[in-house]
């Protein structure tokens, strides 16, 4: 038992031997078909894969490639889009600066344009303007030249019908004064044509010489009247009949006892510091802005339409003096010494100045003495009769003894006025200014009108 149990051992073991002989020369030969097939085949297996693999990873790197590719592109495609987006807002901007510096750049050069022009225009304005003032400058050196020739021209005209008047009225006298004595009337007709003829033609300080040469020769102490006088329509402008001044008045003045002056142009005359008396005819003649301050008239008469208007009679000394029927608006009696025996008649004084001077013994009638100026005055001993005084300004005057008949105040001025013995009838006191009980109470006369308008009646008034 033990011997078959030995030799099933041994069996066993032989069986375990053979079989792992069997198994050894199976490995080995598995071994080596492994090594010699399975190898190469788990190789090209393995190759495959790797191949398949690599394949894979070619076909996923081809893939992620084309994926980073297209990606990429898409990138470069919006990169592109935003750069061409980009390049055309930079063109876009690039063209509006373009644009806004070309307008500019248009611009500038139009004011550059614009500033030459003008740079231009004014220098052709200023030397036009420089052009023409030299030739003003010139015209004007021409003309004045010219009008210094025509003044010495017309001054040597003038100087030598002076001295020809001179020399002509010297001849005459010389060899015919004693037929002009005896009123030889070709002599005088032919000396009072040659003095009208140049007294027309002469300047007012040639023919003051004029006259002062026939002061001189006595020709104005011969009493011609009319027609007849030397001085007969004559142009006496500007002409001085004035003595020398001075402020004592009777040892300067030069007398007219035989003046006669009819139709003449006497403007602008001067008859300053003279003494006119009787004999005197101003007839139809123009004494408008003449100047007789400082003078004396004594019974002399201004009639027959002469006009005085605007003369002036400051300082004067009037005795027995009428003016009747002329003109004399704006005359001015300021300051004189005394009009005394003065008569004004049926004349003109609209806005005639009598302020500050004295009348005595006087007549006004039938006057329009409107906004005329009779402050500061004195009126005595005279009397108004139908004069319009409307306006007139009588402050600070005295009117002593006068006498008032149908005179109109209305709207003058009273104050501080003086009323001594004084009439008033029918005079018109509307809206007189500075009237007062004490006027009233001093005023004598019949009726008036008062400042209110209420009508005063002896001692009664009406309403």
């Amino acid at each position: 038992m033990q011997d078959g149990a030995a030799n099933t051992e041994r069996l066993n073991d032989h069986k375990r031997k053979i079989t792992c002989c069997c198994c050894t020369v199976a490995v080995r030969s598995t071994v080596f078909f492994t090594s010699k097939v399975v190898v190469p085949l788990i190789v090209g297996v393995f190759t495959v894969i790797i191949a398949i693999h690599q394949q894979n990873v070619a076909q996923s790197n081809r893939d992620k490639d084309a994926a980073q590719a297209a990606e990429l592109r898409q990138h470069d495609l919006e990169d592109a889009h935003r750069r061409r987006e980009e390049d055309r807002e930079e063109a876009r901007i690039q063209r509006e600066e373009d644009k806004e510096n070309a307008r500019l750049q248009r611009e500038l050069d139009l004011k550059i344009a614009h500033d030459k022009q003008l740079q231009e225009y004014e220098l052709v304005e200023r030397q036009l303007n420089l052009s023409q003032s030299q030739r003003e400058h010139e015209f004007r050196l021409t003309k004045q030249n010219r009008i210094n020739d025509l003044i010495l021209e017309d001054e040597r005209e003038k100087e030598t019908i002076l001295l020809n008047y001179q020399y002509d009225l010297s001849r005459l006298l010389l060899n015919y004064q004693h037929m002009l004595m005896n009123s030889y009337e070709p002599i005088r007709f032919t000396i009072q044509m040659k003095t009208k003829a140049a007294l027309r033609r002469l300047d007012p300080l040639r023919r003051t010489i004029v006259i002062r040469n026939i002061m001189q020769s006595g020709l104005l102490d011969i009493d011609w009247e009319g027609s007849k006088s030397f001085l007969y329509k004559s142009n006496l402008s500007g002409v001085d009949f004035s003595a020398s001044r001075g402020s004592n008045i009777s040892e300067y003045v030069l007398k007219y006892e035989n003046l006669n002056i009819e139709m003449a142009d006497g403007r602008f005359a001067i008859l300053r510091h003279i003494s006119i008396t009787d004999h005197l005819s101003f007839r139809l003649s123009n004494f408008d802005y003449t100047d007789w301050s400082y003078s004396e008239l004594t019974d002399v008469t201004f009639a027959n339409f002469a006009t005085m208007n605007q003369a002036k009679f400051t300082g004067t000394r009037f005795v027995d003096v009428t003016y009747d029927d002329i003109e004399m608006n704006h005359v001015s009696f300021e300051h004189n010494e005394y009009c005394k025996g003065c008569i004004f008649l049926k004349s003109s004084l609209e806005e005639a100045k009598l302020n500050y001077s004295i009348f005595s013994s006087s007549f006004f009638m039938n006057l329009s003495i409107t906004d005329g100026n009779m402050s500061h005055s004195s009126f005595l001993h005279s009397d108004f009769s139908d004069v319009i005084l409307d306006r007139v300004d009588l402050s600070a005057s005295t009117f002593f003894d006068c006498k008032f008949t149908r005179v109109s105040l209305v709207n003058c001025s009273l104050f501080k006025t003086t009323f001594k013995n004084t009439f008033f009838a029918g005079v018109n006191m509307t809206g007189c200014k500075g009237f007062d009980k004490e006027h009233r109470a001093n005023l004598g006369g019949s009726s008036y009108i008062l400042p209110n308008g209420t009508f005063y009646r002896g001692h009664e008034i009406v309403i």
